[in-house]
This record gives C-alpha cells, sequence and structure tokens, in this order.
C-alpha cells in the first residue's frame, strides 16, 4: 500500500523525515533518530499481537459490549 503518510513510508522503504530534529546539537542524538534504523524488519515477520481465537471470542460476544 502507497500512503503519503511519513510514518508508511518508511515502512516502505522510503527514507523520509518523521521528526524535525534539526535544533538538536548532538550528531549522535540525530543518528539515533535515523529513520532508517526504526524498521529492522518486515511487518509480516512479527507475531500477532492480538490471537485470532481472542478476535473470534470478541466478535461471539460484542453483543453484550
Amino acid at each position: 500500500m502507497e500512503s503519503t503518510e511519513k510514518i508508511c513510508q518508511i515502512v516502505n522503504g522510503h527514507n523520509t523525515t518523521l521528526w524535525e530534529n534539526g535544533w538538536i546539537g548532538s550528531a549522535a542524538l540525530r543518528n539515533a533518530l535515523e529513520v532508517s534504523k526504526i524498521i529492522v524488519s518486515m511487518p509480516e515477520t512479527m507475531p500477532e499481537v492480538v490471537s485470532p481465537k481472542e478476535v473470534a471470542l470478541f466478535t461471539k460476544n460484542a453483543w453484550t459490549y
């Protein structure tokens, strides 16, 4: 998916400025905020936060909320 949102562009591998950090005097700190270091693996390889069983349970009981 292509998006104009900066965080989505970073996920898609584009190098963009996420924060205005030009005011930071420390080169080491600016380097730590480099967006290319934020994404270290593809999102598809990360484990699910909410298991499919939890989603099914919520869907089944959603009417009670």
